[in-house]
Parts: C-alpha cells; structure tokens; sequence
C-alpha cells in the first residue's frame, strides 16, 4: 500500500514535471549562455543533500518549492546557532534558485553578522580561534554575495550589501573594494542615488582617493537637495582640510558649508568622535581651534572626549584583530 502511494507521488511529480520542465530548461539554457559561470546544475551532491524523492521532484519542475522549504530550515539552523548546517541549507536553495536574489542576500548577511557576532560571543574558545573563526564567516559571506553577483549581475542590492559590509568598520575595512562595488551599484538602473554619496566616503578613506573622494562630494554639494547631508558636510570639510586646498582651487567656504561656527563645530566634532580610531590631525587642529574660538568649556571640547570613544570602539577592534 505504502509503495502503491509512493509510486502515484512520484507519477505526479513526474507529470508536472513533463509539463514545466521544456519551459524552465529554455530559460535554463538562456541563463547558462548568459552567466558561463552559474552553478546550479544538480550534481551528485545536491542528490546527496536533497535524498532520493527531493531529486527527482527537482528534476520534475519543483526546485522553486524545495528551495522554499529548505529555506524555511535555515531558521531552524540560526535559531539553534548551527552555522555550519545553516551554511549548507543557504548553499542548496542558492543553487535551486540562483535568480531568486533574496536567497543569496539573507545567506551573506546570515554569515557576516550573525554568524561571525556568534562566534565571538563564544568564550569556551581561545581568543585566537574566535578570531580565525569570525574571519571565515565573514569571507564565507562576502563568497555569498560575490556567487549571487555572478548570478545576478543585475542586481543592485547584492552590489550594495556586498559594499556595506566590506567597508564596515568592525567588519574588513576594504574600502577600495566597497567603492568599487558602490560604483558598479550605482551604474544599475533603479539604484538609489545616495549609494553615489557612499561611493565617495568610502573612496575618502582610501590612500590617494581623497582628491576623487572630494570632487564628488563637492559636485553633490553644489547640487543641493538631498545631498546636502550632515555626514557629506563633514568629509567634505575634513578632505578640503587634508588636501590644504584653497578657495581659488575650488574649496567651499565655511559659511557655505555650515550655517554657522556653532553648527559647524557639533557636525564635525560628532564625525570626528564617530571615527575615533583613524588619524585626522588637520581636522583635530581645525576643531580645537574652533572650540578655542566658540569659548567651549575644556571638558566638553572634542580632544577631552576622544579618549572615551577611542577605548570603546578599540575593544570593539581589539576583539577581531
């Protein structure tokens, strides 16, 4: 009797199948002669990982189904903090859907934060291994993005998350590599154009970028609107102040940038605090300075403030290097 049940589900499998499977191998085919390098073909392992009746159901048509459920396990997998069943759950559905962008979004994201936060977390491990370990999750999350990049070069979103985490502070800091990877967002019909802005901070914090890094966030400056942000201000005041460059070479005058040495003075103490860590001696001098100037009591200036930030944010850092 089980068998006799057995035998009429895979029927139907089958049959479905025959009816979807000539449309979904055509779009198939058009998809392998676009991305040579696309990696869904059910393989061997794939059989091992999906068992007899889940192969066969994606050969008959229903890959689309079966990715859904074994996405649905990668929570099961999180809620338990078995990263490694839930980097294989993400590597199945990702290759039974390859378009499907979501898959390969959560799967990165999973990886770099979740994962690897998890893994450090973990003080039954030496200091050394959590760090070894935190590194090959957050690369097993950039690998996540790059394949669904490959897969969908289309895809903004993956482009922009991939940026995002590699210019994370706490994270890689590759920020010649995030700009990269803003600029190749940016290009992509329906990208948000802030991701322009994102493109030039993080060339701003890449050695020999600066001048490049400037001359965007002056063209957005000048363009007004929604550019005109906090954040924009602050760099580009910080770049014209690295540089040395002088109004006859095109920096903005302070009044231009700010509306006023009170406004000024809480923009850039605020951007000065928040990247502690980094080197700005021409924007520490700047401030101090100002502050001088504004009459600011000693203990409220930015220099008096620094070193709290500075200890807080490199045990963060100490944690991961």
């Amino acid at each position: 009797m089980k068998l006799a049940r057995l035998a009429a589900l895979l029927g139907w499998i089958l049959l479905f199948g025959l009816v979807r499977l000539p449309l979904e191998d055509a779009v198939s085919d058009r998809l392998d002669q676009e991305l040579p390098s696309r990696q869904a073909a059910l393989n061997l392992e794939m059989r091992e990982q999906l068992g007899q009746l889940g192969f066969v159901a994606a050969f008959g048509g229903l890959r689309s189904v079966l990715a859904s459920l074994f996405y649905l396990d990668t929570y099961t997998a999180w809620s338990e903090g078995n990263w490694a069943e839930m980097k294989t759950k993400y590597d199945l559905v990702t290759q039974l859907q390859p378009r499907e962008t979501l898959y390969w979004e959560m799967g990165g994201w999973q990886l770099a934060y979740n994962a690897s936060a998890d893994v450090l977390s973990q003080e039954s491990l030496a200091p050394p291994v959590r760090r070894k370990q935190w590194r090959e999750m957050v690369q097993a999350g950039v690998a996540m993005y790059e394949e669904g990049i490959r897969n969908n070069p289309e895809s903004w979103r993956l482009m922009t998350r991939l940026g995002d985490l590699l210019q994370d502070r706490y994270k890689l800091q590759d920020h010649a590599a995030a700009a990269e990877w803003y600029a190749r967002a940016a290009a992509l019909p329906g990208t948000p154009s802030f991701y322009r802005r994102f493109e030039a901070y993080a060339r701003a914090r890449v050695p020999g970028q600066e001048r490049q890094a400037w001359e965007m966030l002056r063209d957005f400056w000048l363009a007004g609107g929604e550019n005109r942000k906090p954040t924009l201000a602050a760099q580009l005041w910080n770049l014209q102040l690295r540089l040395g460059l002088s109004e006859s070479e095109g920096a903005l005058p302070l009044e231009e940038v700010f509306l006023d040495l009170a406004l000024a003075q809480e923009t850039l103490s605020r951007f000065r605090l928040n990247l502690s860590l980094e080197p700005y001696r021409e924007l520490d001098h700047f401030l101090a300075q100002l502050e001088e100037a504004l009459g600011l009591p000693p203990e409220q200036r930015t220099a008096a403030l620094l070193p709290e930030m500075q200890e807080r944010q490199g045990r963060l850092r100490e944690s991961i290097e």
